[in-house]
């Protein structure tokens, strides 16, 4: 796995409502000039969005399960996957991948009871902090249900992040 990748971004992850609604953001990511090689997408497999078979590299033997919903699995996070795993449908498969991308244990948990009611997470590996505030600026504006931003790993980067955020201007990025 290439775990490293993961954990040197910032990860912006929402929750979208409905195969549709995933492809507007989608589309609106890829606008705002987000590569897809920075984009995943965790999906029940009966709702697969329309560009997740465009852009996106679909794992093939996802074995991802919560509750009674196969769960689909495309971009970076696919590359995560190990193929053994077997699914126990309680989701700690989804958790512990989006824990992996820098999610924390709480957030796991409310993006995997989204995944179990049929949502859609998008999930942004962004390189910069630039890149991570596009990210949530386009999620913020499609409306999405639920954005989780882990921006600040560390202590020493949160009083950085505070710092820069003191002295920068907020300038709103149109999506």
């Amino acid at each position: 796995p290439n775990s490293t990748f993961l954990m040197n971004n910032f990860t912006v992850v929402a929750s979208a409502n409905s195969r549709l609604h995933a492809d507007v953001v989608l589309i609106r990511l890829r606008r705002a000039q987000i590569d897809c090689r920075n984009i995943s997408v965790l999906f029940p497999t009966h709702a697969m969005p329309n560009a997740v078979g465009c852009w996106l590299p679909i794992a093939r033997d996802a074995k991802l399960k919560v509750g009674q919903e196969n769960i689909g699995c495309a971009g970076q996070l696919g590359k995560e996957l190990a193929s053994t795993i077997p699914a126990h449908g309680d989701g700690r498969e989804v958790a512990s991948l989006l824990t992996q991308a820098g999610v924390d244990a709480t957030g796991a948990h409310v993006l995997v009871e989204r995944l179990g009611q049929g949502h859609i997470l998008l999930c942004v590996h962004a390189s910069s902090e630039v890149e991570a505030s596009i990210a949530w600026h386009v999620f913020r504006h499609a409306c999405v249900d639920t954005i989780i931003l882990d921006a600040m790993p560390t202590r020493a980067s949160a009083r950085h992040y505070r710092e820069i955020q003191e002295t920068t201007p907020w300038v709103p990025v149109a999506a």
